[in-house]
């Protein structure tokens, strides 16, 4: 990576694509969403994923930032790096991309948790109320900006080894060396984990929930709950497929420090963990 920010031609093609997708994908969310809520039409789902989609357009942002400071240190990185990475524009971009990713984790298990009351308990009265959703929101909201925004704040204008991102061009945590840092990130990545372990737990009883519900059912009703059970697998999925390589990486680095290879974190970042942000409108609202 030393001629480019991005190492690879599929890396500066899938920012864009990725970047714009989560663009105007959650900007449509918003603005179907925030006229849902307007007429008052289920509010609390409608409140969650409008939450979740003001954190995908944050992964868009950092998708797009990186893309234009590709363009911009185009074969000349090497001569910039210092200049890159101490700048406030490569700060914004990590703190965009630590807290969207970790907003889009507790956003999902709180709509699967509202999903998980009214599918496995449809007969239950306690229900997540209008005032209860905006407190968990808000909380949600304080925790991540707090989490992630003292470690990044520290990094502005820090020598490598005190950057939370050292000298990872793409500006996302992986400073393993640093003490301080690494249980950070230790604790940024059991808190997904767990959030997606949970996630998959209530998934998995909404879906046994379904099927039962359905076999006992019409043929109209056995296939609406597979239909509701493909979109269910298909989120679980997604999800899947967004964090694994992420989490192999880290775990490949936590294993040996010295090992930690830019051009494969590259790709974890940027290829596979804004999937869901890309998707999740199209999972959710479209």
């Amino acid at each position: 990576t030393c001629s480019n920010i991005l190492s690879h031609l599929s890396l500066k093609l899938f920012v864009w694509i990725i970047g714009i997708l989560a663009l105007f994908g959650n900007l449509t969310v918003l603005y179907i969403n925030l006229y849902k809520i307007k007429q008052r039409t289920e509010p609390v789902p409608m409140l969650l994923i409008t939450n979740l989609a003001v954190s995908d357009l944050m992964m868009a942002g950092y998708m797009l930032i990186i893309g234009s400071a590709d363009l911009t240190y185009h074969d000349i990185y090497a001569f910039n790096a210092e200049v890159w990475l101490r700048s406030f524009t490569c700060v914004l971009a990590c703190f965009l991309c630590c807290t969207a990713s970790l907003m889009s984790v507790l956003m999902m298990i709180t709509i699967s948790f509202d999903r998980y009351i009214y599918i496995a308990f449809p007969y239950s009265a306690k229900r997540l109320s209008p005032q209860h959703a905006k407190v968990i929101i808000l909380i949600q909201w304080m925790i991540c900006f707090v989490f992630v925004g003292l470690p990044v704040a520290y990094s502005y204008k820090a020598d490598g080894d005190l950057r939370i991102y050292e000298y990872t061009s793409i500006c996302m945590a992986s400073n393993f060396r640093n003490f301080h840092f690494r249980v950070w990130i230790i604790g940024y990545l059991t808190i997904t984990l767990i959030c997606w372990l949970t996630t998959c737990l209530m998934y998995s009883h909404m879906f046994i929930a379904i099927h039962n519900t359905s076999r006992a059912a019409t043929s109209r009703a056995h296939d609406g709950g597979k239909r509701i059970a493909m979109r269910l697998f298909a989120i679980v999925i997604t999800d899947l497929i967004s964090w694994v390589p992420y989490y192999a990486y880290m775990i490949q680095v936590m294993i040996d420090p010295t090992d930690s290879g830019s051009v494969v974190l590259q790709f974890a970042i940027i290829v596979a963990l804004p999937i869901n942000s890309a998707i999740n409108p199209y999972l959710y609202t479209m």
